[in-house]
């Protein structure tokens, strides 16, 4: 059962979920995590996943959707899930899985 801050409702998970994740999932999570009930943009993460790549990381900022996909299961879980709105200026917000 994942406990959730009773002032702002953002959850507070247990930190043995980074350990089911790869080093990039792990960043992304972390993220995430770290944005609260703000969220994070996809220009944010990109920046936050590959800020040590010289090469600024892939072109193509759908990879961020394709982890988040990716990530699901896993955070799944540990009763979270990745949550985003749509169109240009989504945010990425962690949340409390309904199931």
């Amino acid at each position: 059962m994942v406990k959730v801050c009773k002032e702002c409702g953002h959850p507070l998970p247990d930190e043995s979920i980074e350990s089911s994740l790869t080093p990039t999932q792990r960043k992304l999570y972390r993220a995430v995590k770290r944005a609260g009930r703000a969220g994070i943009t996809n220009p944010e993460l990109m920046s936050a996943i590959y800020v040590d790549d010289v090469n600024g990381g892939p072109e193509n900022s759908n990879i961020i959707a394709v982890m988040v996909r990716n990530m699901k299961p896993v955070i799944k879980r540990f009763g979270l899930i990745i949550r985003s709105t749509r169109g240009p200026g989504a945010q990425y917000f962690l949340e409390k899985s309904d199931d």
